[in-house]
């Protein structure tokens, strides 16, 4: 299933051409997937998909509690952007809408 709608999919290809260092999503889910662990994780992989300067590293909030804590993640699905550093942006939930 695809979350990104095909004719958003060029325009969002174009808004990340614009990036001028590459882009780390961290994506914090668990092992028995909350209510939209998955689909914020899948929606990651797909935007990830739509440029070389995107990568996502998905990480499991318990096993990976040592990273969750360093990233000052306390709840799930959590999505992390990381540019250059880490800028603190961050995502709880699904971010769609």
């Amino acid at each position: 299933m695809f979350l990104i709608p095909e004719e958003h999919k060029a325009h969002i290809r174009e808004e990340l051409l614009s990036l001028d260092n590459p882009v780390r999503m961290l994506v914090f889910t668990q092992e028995v997937e909350c209510r939209f662990c998955r689909e914020a994780r899948e929606l990651a992989q797909e935007i990830a998909q739509l440029s070389d300067k995107v990568s996502v590293e998905v990480y499991d909030f318990m096993k990976h509690a040592n990273k969750a804590r360093e990233h000052a993640i306390d709840k799930v699905p959590a999505l992390v952007l990381v540019g250059k550093q880490d800028y603190g942006v961050r995502f709880y939930g699904i971010p769609a809408g």
